[in-house]
């Protein structure tokens, strides 16, 4: 019973988060839901809940290999179809997944990935005071 509350009250947090301009949901927080999700759900709900969790988290650019983890640990197989993945989950990683997907989770770029970041300079108006010698 405890623990169906639980599952109720991060729906819950979902649906704010979703319908707020206020909160904004990290990788971290889309983490915690599929924990949640993950070991209080089970059978087709699950599935159902992991299938659209993913497809929010997907959406929002907020996969991680954290969570990719979570999934090959506790979801089922069928959730290779909602992530158009068709090798073996143990094979899964988030580089083998669509950028768009996982692009503002702040995952480490390297090789080619990298030189499609902009690097920008940000100037805060500050001065650089120099350093008084001795």
């Amino acid at each position: 019973q405890t623990k169906r509350k639980a599952l109720i009250l991060t729906l819950k947090t979902v649906g704010t988060m979703q319908e707020s301009h206020d909160i904004v949901p990290t990788s971290y927080s889309y983490s915690l839901i599929f924990t949640i999700v993950c070991k209080i759900s089970s059978g087709n709900e699950k599935r159902k809940l992991l299938e659209r969790l993913i497809k929010d988290c997907c959406d929002a650019g907020l996969l991680t290999n954290s969570i990719v983890g979570q999934l090959k640990n506790f979801a089922p197989d069928s959730i290779r179809t909602t992530l158009r993945y068709t090798q073996s989950l143990d094979q899964l990683s988030v580089s083998k997944l669509p950028m768009e997907w996982s692009k503002n989770s702040n995952r480490k770029l390297r090789g080619a990935d990298q030189r499609h970041i902009e690097r920008t300079h940000h100037d805060t108006g500050r001065k650089r005071i120099p350093r008084m010698t001795r």
